[in-house]
């Protein structure tokens, strides 16, 4: 019965999955403005003060992502670098996932999902960055920014299999 229960809970699980990414890395996305969406989100405009808790906090709300209690933002000027992580400097961690080769300065703001109000002032801090990398036109691009992994069990072994790649 246990057996059962389980693999019911396993395929149920994956099926959830199959609508939101495709199954490998730079395959066709539908949505043309994918990569721009991504870029909307979690690319901070070129003049950003990242010291100020209220542009933080206008920056969120012009964003109309107030109910994201976690959320990662990406300078401007690094932007070449995410882009690359679906070309050659990344590797394939699951479906259409890859993670950087190399941390990445990145900012995580918590927000107060009641109020939309910043808890924290975000500091830069350096950290494997995971996207879902999708083939967007002609380009292979991220199209979103998956959560922090909180392990990097396996990562060696995985880079050998599959480096993410437009082929």
């Amino acid at each position: 019965m246990r057996v059962v229960l389980l693999i019911a809970v396993v395929c149920s699980c994956a099926a959830g999955d199959e609508d939101s990414f495709n199954n490998r890395p730079c395959q066709p996305n539908n949505d043309q403005n994918a990569y721009s969406k991504f870029e909307a989100k979690h690319i901070l405009p070129k003049k950003f003060k990242t010291s100020s808790t209220p542009v933080w906090e206008k920056h969120i709300k012009s964003l109309k992502r107030c109910k994201v209690e976690t959320q990662t933002f990406i300078e401007r000027s690094k932007v070449n670098l995410v882009k690359k992580i679906c070309n050659g400097n990344g590797w394939n961690r699951q479906g259409n996932l890859c993670t950087s080769n190399s941390k990445l300065p990145v900012y995580v703001v918590k927000v107060n999902t009641s109020s939309c109000t910043v808890l924290n002032t975000p500091r830069k801090t350096e950290e494997l960055v995971t996207v879902a990398c999708d083939k967007v036109g002609n380009d292979c691009l991220p199209v979103h920014l998956q959560a922090k992994q909180q392990t990097q069990k396996g990562r060696k072994f995985n880079r050998f299999i599959a480096t993410c790649w437009l082929f």
